[in-house]
This record gives structure tokens, sequence and C-alpha cells, in this order.
């Protein structure tokens, strides 16, 4: 029977539930595909809370309708009220899904986004996060899997995942970039720290400070930083580049843009495990790629790159 390939994180996940510090029923445009938006509608009255499409697709045929907080209006006591009346035909595709992705590169595979807090929970290990084959039949009948995602993909991913976990530091980055047969040599010295700081001026800043996170930038001095080698960081790496498809990042063929903003992403986590730790750490951590997993990171880090450094 075929395997699923899975990081050994997926198995364990469960939701936080009503016990998650922030939770993703909210400050997120919550699309509707038509299918959903007609199964959910007709479970009865209270399951309205969809404002339609000016222009409508079969894929985004409507949206949820958020609070004046920014919320999922069924969101009571951090627990979603429609799913507790009428179970999971209740809920959207995108959140009996989340963060779960479903897809096919060279073979099925299941794997977890890392802006979610139980997540990044799961990554903290000392230890190098693990590999392994889930039997298909479980998992394809698993309502999350509903809809999967079929994405393009190359082995070359795992080999580079193999390389950075036998060299869990930013040498091990430096061998990835050999493999891709770049030069692109970035360092942790003052001039990449200053790089680090505009992105994340550029892309982080204001919605931290919209969201009630702190301005971590506002606590790092370059001087006092110090490099942190755990199995931590390398790990949610590992689990980024995993989900991301990495070197093909959402399918971007930029392979060095691609490259440069992991080198960021690595920049950005020596910073957070300086300057925070325990459950704030966490929540950053998920906060950032939060912003990553629904910008153009990717499509424009190398030109940011160009123009910084």
């Amino acid at each position: 029977m075929e395997k699923v390939l899975a990081l050994e994180n997926f198995k364990a996940f469960k939701c936080k539930c009503n016990l998650c510090r922030h939770t993703c029923c909210g400050l997120w445009k919550i699309n509707v595909n038509k299918e959903d938006y007609l199964r959910i509608t007709s479970l009865g009255d209270d399951c309205n809370h969809f404002v339609c499409e000016e222009y409508q697709t079969p894929k985004r045929y409507a949206h949820i309708a958020l609070d004046e907080n920014g919320m999922c209006p069924k969101l009571k006591d951090g627990m979603c009220s429609i799913q507790q009346k009428y179970g999971i035909k209740a809920l959207t595709t995108i959140c009996m899904e989340y963060p779960r992705l479903v897809r096919y590169i060279r073979g099925p595979e299941v794997a977890l986004s890392t802006s979610c807090e139980a997540v990044v929970e799961g990554l903290m290990l000392d230890r190098p996060i693990a590999f392994e084959r889930l039997c298909k039949n479980v998992l394809l009948g698993n309502p999350y899997t509903k809809n999967q995602h079929f994405i393009n993909g190359n082995a070359i991913r795992l080999s580079l995942i193999d390389t950075l976990k036998e060299n869990p530091s930013i040498e091990g980055l430096h061998k990835m970039e050999e493999i891709l047969g770049l030069n692109i040599g970035l360092k942790l010295d003052k001039r990449f720290f200053i790089f680090i700081k505009s992105i994340y001026n550029e892309y982080f800043k204001n919605r931290a400070i919209h969201t009630g996170y702190i301005d971590i930038m506002d606590k790092v001095i370059y001087e006092n930083l110090v490099p942190v080698m755990n199995y931590n960081i390398i790990n949610i790496l590992i689990n980024h580049m995993f989900y991301m498809n990495f070197p093909y990042c959402n399918n971007n063929d930029h392979i060095e843009d691609n490259m440069i903003g992991l080198y960021t992403i690595y920049g950005l986590l020596q910073i957070l495990f300086n300057v925070l730790e325990g459950e704030e750490l966490i929540d950053y951590i998920a906060f950032i790629f939060r912003e990553l997993e629904h910008s153009a990171f990717y499509d424009r880090i190398g030109n940011l790159y160009k123009e910084l450094i």
C-alpha cells in the first residue's frame, strides 16, 4: 500500500481550540467556495454568516463576515458554536483543513503550517525532527483532506533538508546554497542585521502592533546578539521548507530569491530566540509565519535584498 510522507509532528497535531492564545478564527479574510456556501447555509438560519463576493467565482464565492473585532461571529468562548451544534459539516474547507496541507509530490504528502502556535510547539525538540510514512487510507479518509492540493515539486528538497539536519547552523544554509549552485554567501554580520531589521519594518512591524504584539526590534542591539544554535530553529526551518516545497516555494522558480528568503527567516529566528522565550517566543514565531504565508514575501525578497545589501 502506498504510504504518505509526513514529518512526525503531523500525526501528533491537535487543534488547541479554546486554549489557543491566537486563534485562526479571525483577522484574516476566509474565502468560501460555492459548494461550502450552499452546504453550510442550508443547515439553518444561524449559518448564514457570509458575504457574497461582488464578482463571484466557484472558488471565491463568498467570505466569512467578521465582527467588529475582526473575529468570526461564530466563535464563542474560543470554540466554534456552529460546529458544536451541527458538527464538522458546518465548517468551511479552509476551517477544516488548516493548518494541514495535502498534496502530491512524487507521491502523497501531508504537511503542517508553521503559522499555527500548536505546530510551533510541536517543533520545539532537542533533536532533529524526523520523517515518517503514514498509511494512506487513514489520512486520505480524514475529512480535513477532502480538497487535496497537487503541487509540482522536486526531490532535491529532501536532500536540502538532510543537509540542514547534518549542519544545524548557518553553515547548513551555505551548503544548501552550494547544492543549488548559488553564490549568495550571507553572513550574520551587522550589514545582514540591518537588512533583517529593514525587512521586519517592511513586512511585520505595523501588523505586529495592530494585532497586539510588541515591536521586537526595539529590544534588539546587534552587539548584544548571540548566535543561537539549537534544533528548535532547525526544525522550524525544516517544517517550513517541507510545507512550502522549498526550493520552489509556492511554485516560484526563482531559486536564488527563495534561498535569500530562507536566510532572512533564519535571521529573524535568531533575533526572536535572542529576545523572547516561552509562550511569547512561540506566539511570535507563529505570527511571523502567518505574515510570510499570506504575503508576496518570496516574490519580493530578492529585489529587496538587491536594494538593501
